[in-house]
């Protein structure tokens, strides 16, 4: 072992010396075998390797031969190395020792606890008669240091013992030495912050008792920077005493408090020649409490005259457990046609720092504010939005595996939902009471629409991030819902389109019983939060209400920007889009500002 490390140095420090001395020029490298009688050549990888090659330069030819003995090295010739090496401006002679080629007999686990091997999912029979590879034995004890660094022992050690040669091969025992089990007594938070104990101890899945996890506590920092409200002022350290073993945190609180306003400028369908103003303004209060809840409270008005309300509430890890409690309340008024009403209230269930599932009870109350009782009795049929309520129950689940969920550059993220409804169409007064003296009853228009009693919703999202440089990630994202219902009204339906959702069109503009949209968007990353980007959205929809059954393929495209500050972040994104059958017209190009401002 001594002469195989003395060759290998010297070996080393003689092309490291020699290489700088030689001009670059062709070469031709010359291999001499020491210890093969006759021949020229030598078995490797089932190849032979030539004793004769030509190579650009004699540095690439020193650069080939210092990656051969590794090479030879796992193919099982643990003792190759170069026993003399001579240069000249156009040859490279080398002699080469290959050695003896080593297999394992025998590498025997059985000083190993069983539940390790079965966890690391070990087997002796997969080493036996096998070449030995230092890599492939490096990676075996990485994997078993691993292990033991991930519960409780973060000194362990390997070693081999009772090594003996024999004619089939090496016999060596692996021995684990694991040392004393080390548990996190005591978690210390240093820094005047407000924060539950109990919310810290779950968000970052260590609590105080636990044993030592070597892959939680390097993901300590990562989940601090995702979280809005709180930043490490130093890197966490873990200390070992006799006494007891501490996690030290240096926190600081950060702006969480949010005014966000989005502007948006789009031509008003309404007043032909004139374009209007829309506004999306939000104020979320973050962690106000210490427990790492959220209240948010938004305004909207992106259409004509239809303005609204929207209220969310969300509390993590109630009484220390993975359970929290999830509510938001929706009002939205369409102008002089109907309000919506609607409610969300639910437990979800936190799976770790970013993963969830929730289960909530949900309501959709939709009323006609002026029926249009003209053309009820003119058609003899129903208005294309009606009195509606549902009611029922549904289930979320979101995985989020980005390397950083405010601005990623790899990973994926993937959200489900599904609701089950109950649903009843309500008569309304003023149609059932129209007479208009031909003795037709309006009543009987309703007859055959709660033949539809059920009503099941499904959504879902998910974008994958893929670096292409180390400013540059391309998003390629899909967003989807569908409704289901053959008699369904307009005042039901989902409504997409705008800044959030297909962008390039007015907000909230197109209503859908079933959406598809498919995004491909490149980002120049500026640093932190920020960003430039250009997009593309292709959709597949399906408008199906009282007698109107459409299908379109909306297509958007457009840039935009977004830049963070140390007191908010700015946005700006122009975008244009068009229906099926239409062609591009700038022109009608929408424009959407947005500002977030920490307090």
């Amino acid at each position: 072992m001594y002469r195989i490390i003395c060759n290998l140095f010297i070996f080393i420090g003689c092309l490291t010396a020699l290489a700088s001395q030689v001009q670059a020029q062709g070469s031709h490298l010359y291999l001499y075998p020491v210890d093969v009688e006759g021949g020229t050549a030598f078995a490797f990888n089932k190849k032979n390797i030539p004793a004769d090659q030509h190579f650009n330069s004699t540095p690439e030819a020193l650069a080939y031969l210092r990656k051969l003995i590794p090479d030879l090295q796992e193919e099982g010739f643990l003792a190759a190395s170069v026993d003399s090496l001579v240069l000249s401006d156009t040859v490279v002679q080398a002699w080469l020792f290959r050695g003896a080629h080593y297999r394992w007999a025998r590498l025997s686990f059985a000083q190993l606890p069983k539940a390790l091997l079965n966890d690391v999912g070990l087997r002796e029979r997969d080493w036996e008669q096998k070449v030995i590879s230092p890599t492939r034995f490096a990676a075996l004890s990485e994997k078993l240091l691993r292990y033991c660094e991930d519960n409780g022992y973060p000194f362990a050690a390997t070693a081999l013992d009772n090594m003996t040669a024999t004619d089939k091969g090496l016999e060596a025992d692996l021995i684990l030495e694991r040392g004393s089990q080390i548990r996190i007594d005591t978690l210390i938070i240093d820094g005047e912050v407000e924060i539950s104990r109990d919310f810290l101890q779950n968000y970052l899945g260590i609590h105080q008792g636990d044993l030592y996890n070597e892959s939680q506590l390097r993901l300590i920092s990562k989940k601090i920077s995702e979280l809005s409200f709180l930043q490490e002022a130093a890197p966490w350290k873990m200390e070992f005493t006799i006494a007891e073993n501490k996690l030290k945190l240096y926190l600081r609180e950060r702006k969480a408090n949010q005014l966000n306003g989005l502007i948006g400028l789009q031509p008003n369908t309404v007043e032909t020649g004139k374009f209007m103003l829309t506004a999306d303004v939000q104020v979320g209060l973050k962690n106000a409490l210490g427990y790492g809840e959220t209240i948010a409270l938004t305004y909207l008005n992106m259409q004509y005259k239809s303005p609204r309300f929207h209220v969310d509430l969300a509390v993590p890890y109630l009484f220390g457990t993975p359970f929290g409690v999830e509510g938001s309340f929706d009002l939205f008024k369409k102008d002089t046609t109907f309000v919506r009403v609607s409610f969300e209230g639910g437990i979800r269930y936190q799976l770790n720092a970013t993963d969830y599932v929730k289960l909530s009870y949900q309501s959709y109350s939709n009323r006609i504010v002026n029926a249009d009782l003209r053309y009820v009795q003119q058609n003899k049929r129903l208005p294309d939005n009606l009195d509606i309520a549902t009611r029922g129950a549904g289930v979320e689940f979101l995985m989020d595996r980005t390397d950083y969920k405010l601005n990623p550059r790899r990973g994926w993220q993937g959200r489900v939902s599904a609701s089950g409804l109950l649903r009843e169409v309500k008569k309304n007064e003023a149609i059932i009471s129209i007479d208009d003296g031909s003795g037709f009853d309006y009543g009987s228009l309703y007859d055959t629409l709660n033949n539809q009693k059920y009503q099941y919703r499904f959504a879902a999202s998910a974008a994958y991030y893929i670096p292409l440089g180390k400013s540059l990630v391309l998003k390629a994202g899909y967003n989807g819902g569908y409704l289901s219902g053959s008699r369904l009204f307009l005042n039901e339906l989902y409504q997409i389109g705008g800044f959030k959702l297909l962008r390039g069109f007015d907000e909230q503009s197109i209503y859908a019983n079933q959406y598809h949209v498919g995004t491909v968007e490149l980002r120049i990353l500026l640093g932190g939060n920020s960003y430039f980007y250009l997009f593309n959205d292709d959709a597949y929809v399906t408008t199906r209400f009282g007698d109107i059954s459409r299908d379109d393929y909306p297509v958007s495209l457009g840039t935009g920007i977004t830049l963070e500050n140390k007191s908010g972040i700015f946005n700006i994104a122009i975008g244009v889009g068009k229906h099926s059958g239409e062609t591009l017209q700038f022109r009608q190009t929408k424009i959407h500002f947005g500002y977030i401002a920490y307090f």
